[in-house]
Order: structure tokens, then C-alpha cells, then sequence
């Protein structure tokens, strides 16, 4: 009995292809799955996650990130070089490439008003879907604003108190 949705061959035949290739967070991500979900299939299937040292970049390689990388996030460019974005960033940042503004999703006063005033309310996914960020973006401008989640805060009451607080006992 299965709990989730079935997978299709066409599914089970990418994570054969790409499982070992790239991180099995970035083949979730390709599969549209959770990561629990690929990671449990792999296993089920004896699908090994193996991770061949890495190979070197070639001239073609190196041009061809120099033209790409500002056109799109690195999760994917992970199926254009075969690589993880860790290597792909790592590259770019030793070839001195960065990228601009516009892809990064830079902020302006709206955009951290808006967090601002609905960081409490709703998820930092949320609130990037509707400003045209990503969600770690969200999380980093939110910490750099100082804005925390309450359950940032419990955390620290829990190591002041040095103590497990409930959320029973927390609501009280």
C-alpha cells in the first residue's frame, strides 16, 4: 500500500539517471517530489546515491557558465552541466562571475514594507511568491531586518530556561 502518489516510469527512469549525478535534494526538485519521497524510492528501487569525485571543467564548460549563469537559478543549471549547484557556484565564484540584480531579486522599500507587515501571517514561500523572491531570500532579508518567527523565540526561552517548553505550556 502505497501512502503518496505512484510514480510514473518516466519518473523512476530520471531518478536512475540523475540519482549519484546530483544531490538528491536537486532530483526531488527536477521529479516535483519531496525529498523524503525520492530518498525512500531510491532505496525501495536499490538505487545507490554515489557521488564520483568531481570532474574538471573544460574550456566549452567555463564559456558556457559564463553565458548562463546569469540567465537562471543554479538548481537549473544542475541539468545543463550535470553538476551540483554547490560546484556551479563555487566555479562561478573562482571565474569571478556574479550574478546581476535583476536575477538575484533585489529588494526595494515595498518589498520589505510588505515583509514587514506579513512576515507573522504568512510563509516565507508565500510571501516570495508574491514579491518574486526565494524563499531563502525571504529568510535572509527577514533575519537581516530582525524579524524572527515565534518559534525562533521559543527556542531561545528553551535555552534561557534550559528547559522543554511545551506549545501546550507556551500558549498558556
Amino acid at each position: 500500500m502505497s501512502g503518496g502518489i505512484d510514480w510514473a516510469k518516466h519518473e523512476i527512469a530520471l531518478l536512475r539517471e540523475y540519482r549519484g549525478k546530483m544531490p538528491d535534494k536537486d532530483v526531488a526538485v527536477l521529479l516535483g517530489r519531496s525529498l523524503h519521497s525520492v530518498r525512500v524510492k531510491a532505496r525501495r528501487l536499490g538505487i545507490k546515491a554515489y557521488y564520483v569525485r568531481e570532474r574538471e571543467w573544460s574550456s566549452d564548460d567555463e564559456l558556457m557558465l559564463a553565458e548562463t549563469y546569469d540567465l537562471a537559478p543554479c538548481s537549473d543549471l544542475t541539468l545543463l552541466f550535470g553538476r551540483t549547484t554547490q560546484s556551479i557556484r563555487k566555479k562561478a565564484k573562482s571565474m569571478g562571475i556574479r550574478k546581476s540584480d535583476d536575477v538575484l531579486g533585489k529588494w526595494d522599500e515595498y518589498d520589505e514594507e510588505y515583509l514587514r507587515n506579513h512576515y507573522h501571517e504568512m510563509s516565507d514561500e508565500q510571501i516570495g511568491e508574491v514579491l518574486g523572491h526565494q524563499k531563502g531570500g525571504v529568510i535572509g532579508k527577514r533575519k537581516k531586518l530582525g524579524l524572527y518567527k515565534e518559534k525562533h523565540w521559543r527556542y531561545y526561552l528553551r535555552k534561557l530556561c534550559n528547559t522543554r517548553i511545551t506549545d501546550k505550556e507556551y500558549n498558556q
